[in-house]
Order: structure tokens, then C-alpha cells, then sequence
């Protein structure tokens, strides 16, 4: 398990997650993070096809808007990396097949405005 890195910031009916990325090097990592943020539930398969399934529940987060930002390059993209577009392609997804009406986003700090 990684060191704590990562923010989270709450209204009424939106959760931001801020994640610093630099710590993570392994996509378990990130995963792990995801888990702990979103408070998947322990049968987690920790890999991307279950981070979709999740992602696509997320019943047990009070939250309509579930807004998720890496902040800083994530060491592991440097060795994979195709994976960013992956990510941003699971979120959508699951964002379109959402079971609850939760809308949910995946951003990176280098696509946000500055």
C-alpha cells in the first residue's frame, strides 16, 4: 500500500478527488488509490475491467457528481503510455452506462485550464 496522495474535497452532492500522482509507479498503485478514494468494496478485482464495473455502480457514494483529477505526471505513464487515454476512455464509458445517474469525470492536470 502507498503513502497517502490524495485530497479529498466535499459539497452536498459533489466529491472532488485530488490525486498526486508522483508517488505512484505501478498501475496497482493507482488502482489502490482508486479503491481507496472511491471506497470500492473488498471484492475489487484491482484491474481495469473491474475498475469499469465499479465505476459503473457506485452506489454506496452519497454523490451525484464524482469528479476525479491526477495532479503531476504518474511515474508509471512514462512506461505505458497509452494508459492515460485508457483511463480517460473508462471513465467516459462508465460515465455513459451509469447505473445510479451519477455522472462522473476523469481529469489530468495537464488537460485542465490554467
Amino acid at each position: 500500500m502507498i503513502r497517502k496522495s490524495y485530497d479529498i474535497i466535499t459539497s452536498e452532492d459533489t466529491v472532488f478527488i485530488l490525486i498526486q500522482g508522483k508517488g505512484i509507479h505501478t498501475l496497482t498503485d493507482l488502482l489502490d488509490i482508486f479503491s481507496q478514494t472511491l471506497q470500492f468494496p473488498e471484492y475489487f478485482g484491482n484491474n481495469l475491467d473491474a475498475l469499469y464495473d465499479m465505476l459503473t455502480d457506485l452506489q454506496w457514494l452519497p454523490y451525484q457528481h464524482i469528479i476525479v483529477i491526477i495532479k503531476n505526471d504518474i511515474p508509471y505513464f512514462e512506461n505505458d503510455l497509452d494508459i492515460k487515454e485508457e483511463l480517460l476512455e473508462i471513465f467516459r464509458l462508465a460515465d455513459e452506462e451509469q447505473m445510479e445517474n451519477k455522472k462522473i469525470q476523469l481529469c489530468f492536470e495537464d488537460l485542465v485550464d490554467k
